[in-house]
């Protein structure tokens, strides 16, 4: 992966953070040369799980939940608040 994509920060002030950088660090060391296609993949989930374990912690399935939705590249659903109908009426059935 290029060394921009570890770094965080608006683009004209990206910066390594401490996750960032071991993630580039392990990277290299595992993969030198140029990567294929498979292992940029590989680097970019292993990225967002350590991103996952830094929010959830490392013992929670979230953080595995978390890499997979972003390796996924889902569109995140926008909730959609509807005004009250005030016509609607609701009907309850009461036994008695």
């Amino acid at each position: 992966m290029p060394e921009d994509f570890y770094k965080v920060g608006p683009r004209a002030n990206r910066h390594f953070d401490d996750l960032g950088l071991r993630a580039l660090e392990r990277d290299w060391a595992a993969w030198p040369g140029v990567p294929s296609e498979d292992l940029m993949m590989r680097s970019q989930f292993n990225l967002f799980y350590d991103i996952g374990i830094r929010f959830f912690g490392r013992h929670s399935s979230q953080a595995l939940d978390y890499a997979l939705y972003v390796m996924e590249k889902r569109e995140l659903v926008a909730l959609v608040l509807r005004p009250a109908d005030r016509q609607r009426h609701f009907e309850f059935q009461v036994r008695v």
